[in-house]
């Protein structure tokens, strides 16, 4: 595990503390049933806290921040209510996802050569693979409640994502261990 990537554990609880008391305070929807909303970006970030306080590797931190980034920009595509380009949702996810890289790299966390895997870097391998999951989930869900004419079960979005990241972290931590 890199040094340099270590992430001061209260200062994301700090920071998830803000999130939520920004989402209880300043509401940005009229409806609280939105698939990208406050509770599932701090659950997101949760995870994140937990890679990172047990140690694990950066893929697996990867997929969280991946999962993190999207769930982001997802929040933010929906606060803007109306689409005023084409493939607005996924150029803002795009360019979420690619300011986050490259202040990463400048950082120092992106491209080390002794942190690889298949070549590519492990925490930016994780971040695409947790980008894609987290991308997918809401259509994944949204294709069950059309096919039963409603959800299984309650906040189905967030669980069956949540349910696919930490599978996703257990299947790479057994590769990687």
């Amino acid at each position: 595990m890199k040094d340099s990537l270590n992430i001061d554990i209260k200062g994301i609880g700090k920071g998830l503390f803000g999130v939520i008391i920004a989402a209880i305070f300043l509401p940005i929807y009229s409806s609280p049933t939105y698939a990208h909303c406050p509770l599932c970006t701090a659950a997101v970030g949760g995870g994140v806290a937990i890679t990172r306080f047990y140690g694990l590797d950066d893929i697996i931190v990867g997929v969280w921040v991946g999962a993190f980034i999207v769930s982001t920009a997802l929040w933010f595509v929906r606060a803007l209510k109306r689409e005023y380009i084409p493939f607005q949702k996924v150029l803002i996810t795009l360019i979420t996802f690619v300011l986050t890289a490259v202040s990463f790299y400048y950082t120092g966390l992106l491209g080390d050569l002794r942190y690889r895997i298949f070549g590519v870097d492990k925490l930016l391998l994780g971040m695409v693979i947790g980008s894609i999951i987290t991308y997918i989930m809401p259509a994944v869900s949204k294709k069950i409640k059309s096919l039963k004419g409603r959800a299984l079960f309650p906040f189905q979005t967030i669980v069956m994502t949540l349910i696919s990241l930490s599978l996703t972290s257990f299947v790479l931590w057994l590769v990687v261990r």
